[in-house]
């Protein structure tokens, strides 16, 4: 595959060359395609030409991917292509310009000796030159647009296939899980060892889009199937662990610190950080302050 779409551009980026050269050289002389057959210098002008254009298109296509280097990716996807669009004019056509005029001041000089600001070429040619530049310019960035959209969405289908088939493998060891502590005893039995992870290591368990989470000291963060956190909240240890919402709920050790806010309300912060909003409800404020101050107490006796 891949050596057939080298093939295919190396095919294109020949005929390019050859057009672009033949154009060219029927510009500078001002001919029509039948009167050029009598130039006696055929061969070497139509080559110079052709060589000239494709190097033109050669350093147009190799600059345009030096762009990459300088557009961020970490943003949306109409910034990235309006700087990509930017920066490839400013790169790729000022380099692809400069060649340009650079190769036809080499080949008017070992034709006739003079500099080629002593030509008409920028009074006539250069607008071919400044025209050509940009539809090239547009060519190469439509050709990154759709390479890069397809490419997008090949990866996200690829990340999205990953997601689903470890999700539903995970779904798989906690169904087998699940099977084994209902044959051994009651919810009581299932939190010894909540899938696989001790009660000890649980900093807080959440919820999040219907999906529920334990982040552990041990495994980090897990998805888990079973019960649910209004359940799982009356068979833990209720001296260890608080409901803090109806998604979160919270180890004592995951308490870092809390603060009183201009409500009277508690804003935790735990740790390891939490990404969801740890401001307590009214109701949740005083029975936190309760169980909180409690289990300060025990520790103290």
């Amino acid at each position: 595959m891949k050596r057939t779409v080298k093939k295919t551009m190396w095919l294109v980026f020949i005929l390019l060359s050859v057009a672009g050269g033949l154009v060219m050289y029927l510009i500078n002389e001002h001919e029509s395609l039948f009167e050029i057959l009598d130039d006696q210098d055929l061969i070497k002008n139509l080559s110079i030409s052709i060589a000239s254009v494709a190097l033109f298109l050669l350093v147009s296509y190799q600059s345009s991917t030096l762009v990459l280097k300088f557009v961020p990716y970490d943003q949306s996807k109409f910034a990235h292509y309006s700087w990509y669009f930017i920066l490839q004019f400013l790169i790729s056509g000022g380099l692809s310009l400069l060649t340009a005029i650079c190769s036809a001041a080499v080949t008017v000089y070992a034709n006739s000796g003079r500099w080629l600001g002593n030509t008409s070429y920028f009074s006539v040619d250069i607008y071919f030159v400044l025209l050509s530049t940009v539809f090239v310019q547009i060519v190469l960035f439509l050709i990154y647009f759709l390479v890069s959209s397809m490419q997008r969405q090949h990866r996200s289908e690829k990340l999205t296939m990953l997601l689903e088939s470890e999700y539903i493998k995970l779904l798989q060891e906690v169904a087998v899980r699940k099977l084994e502590m209902d044959s051994l005893a009651p919810e009581k039995q299932y939190l010894q060892e909540l899938d696989g992870i001790d009660l000890t290591d649980i900093n807080y368990i959440y919820s999040e889009q219907k999906i529920r989470y334990i982040q552990s000291e041990v495994r980090g963060k897990t998805m888990f199937e079973g019960l649910t956190l209004s359940e799982l909240i009356r068979v833990l240890p209720s001296d260890q662990f608080f409901l803090a919402s109806r998604h979160l709920i919270i180890n004592r050790s995951s308490v870092k610190s809390y603060r009183i806010m201009s409500n009277y309300n508690i804003e935790l912060e735990l740790n390891p950080p939490f990404h969801l909003k740890t401001t307590l409800s009214e109701t949740a404020t005083r029975l936190f302050k309760a169980w909180y101050t409690r289990g300060k107490d025990d520790l103290a006796e």
